[in-house]
């Protein structure tokens, strides 16, 4: 095998895979034979991160490789598959000096401005999609990655105030299409990156039962701006849709607004001043007078 001189020959050689890959009938439905280590080596037996370190160990700036392909499995956290890209966990099934050097792997694809193969598991067949790396939260222990055959810039997880627009004036879609909206993926991304990961009403901490949720609704036409979000668990995200919770915009204080007190609806965090970060105040504004 012959070994890598720069990075631009492995971007060179991963295109060429993944026109290989169409020809040979992808990206989408391929056996499995055609994308492991025995076929374009896409990915290898049952990592979930890929990173033929004996290949790109040379243009590596630490001994640990670049990431070549992640797997997809659907056991774990299925519902972080978008249309347009995916939020990809880090892994922790391996020793904790393997995971550590398969995360910084995929950080070091992302420097060299390096595709990864995304091989999810459909039955016996698989379907493969070109991902660039955007962003990566350590608190949240996840990558963000976006489908796509061209490279990508980082996603923005800093936002100038000035900026702020509160409605989407996008036509909206059908309740079928909801579940695939494009800008769904980079919402969740940056709306834990701004607040982290903790529920804003009770202090849950657990990433895996944590939703990014919209302070005006998507059916209101909010957008999808993370300071209009909040990071609650699903039941505060039900009671905030349902208008059981309420934010006071000028003093942050959280209020009940139904016939259960704070106590019965398992509030802890009576204010959000103290917050990592707040909503923005145009968003809380108009949620508390319409």
């Amino acid at each position: 095998m012959a070994l890598l001189a720069t990075t631009d020959e492995e971007l060179q050689r991963r295109l060429g895979l993944w026109r290989e890959l169409i020809q040979r009938g992808g990206p989408q439905g391929v056996a499995a034979a055609v994308v492991n280590h025995k076929g374009l080596c896409l990915v290898k037996g049952g990592r979930g991160i890929w990173r033929d370190a004996d290949r790109t160990v040379p243009i590596s700036p630490e001994t640990h490789g670049l990431a070549v392909g992640i797997q997809l499995t659907g056991t774990k956290y299925a519902d972080d598959l978008y249309d347009d890209g995916v939020i990809y966990h880090y892994p922790s099934g391996m020793t904790p000096t393997d995971d550590a050097r398969d995360i910084m792997s995929m950080k070091g694809a992302h420097a060299a401005s390096l595709p990864v193969f995304v091989v999810v598991k459909r039955g016996l067949l698989r379907d493969v999609h070109l991902g660039w790396i955007e962003s990566w939260e350590d608190e949240a222990a996840w990558f963000s990655i976006l489908f796509g055959e061209q490279g990508t810039t980082e996603l923005p997880l800093d936002y100038p105030e000035a900026d702020f627009s509160l409605f989407d004036d996008t036509p909206q879609r059908s309740l079928s299409q909801v579940a695939s909206r494009p800008n769904q993926r980079a919402f969740k991304v940056g709306t834990f990156a701004r607040y982290g990961t903790r529920c804003a009403f009770c202090g849950v901490c657990d990433k895996r039962l944590l939703d990014a949720a919209h302070v005006v609704a998507k059916k209101d036409r909010g957008s999808d701006d993370p300071r209009n979000g909040l990071v609650l668990c699903p039941t505060h995200h039900r009671a905030f849709d349902r208008h059981m919770l309420s934010i006071d915009p000028q003093s942050f204080d959280v209020l009940a607004t139904s016939d259960r007190s704070l106590e019965d609806l398992g509030v802890t965090t009576r204010n959000l001043r103290e917050s990592r970060a707040q909503p923005h105040p145009d968003a809380l504004r108009h949620r508390w007078t319409t």
